[in-house]
């Protein structure tokens, strides 16, 4: 007497498909957790940049100001660095109803660093 062997189960290829599947998913949420952490930073550096714009606004905002400077070039007086990621210029220049008009840029210290660059421009009497 034989008895025939009636348990079923999967076969080869079907795990072989559910192992694709699984491991596509993962290398999908892998791939999402990547951007997200590429975009924290961003918006950290980002913050840090503006903070530093704004730091320097409210220094420029209480202290006597002189027209001039550069948001291009590094001029003595209108430039600094207050980390070694980041060179921060600012310009003055007035107008002709006696405003100044006062712009603020932050840049990242290496040319091709992927941090952001932050500008910012009031009008100070």
């Amino acid at each position: 007497m034989s008895k025939e062997n009636k348990t079923k189960g999967f076969t080869l290829i079907e795990c072989v498909i559910a192992m694709v599947l699984v491991i596509t998913g993962f290398m999908a949420i892998f791939s999402l957790l990547i951007i997200c952490l590429k975009t924290e930073m961003t918006s950290r550096e980002l913050a840090t940049a503006n903070s530093f714009s704004r730091q320097k606004m409210e220094e420029l905002k209480n202290s006597s100001r002189n027209v001039g400077g550069s948001l291009t070039a590094n001029v003595t007086g209108y430039f600094d660095s207050p980390n070694s990621n980041y060179t921060r210029r600012w310009q003055i220049s007035t107008d002709s109803m006696s405003t100044q008009t006062v712009t603020v840029a932050v840049l990242p210290t290496t040319p091709k660093a992927l941090l952001p660059e932050v500008k910012l421009t009031t009008r100070m009497r």
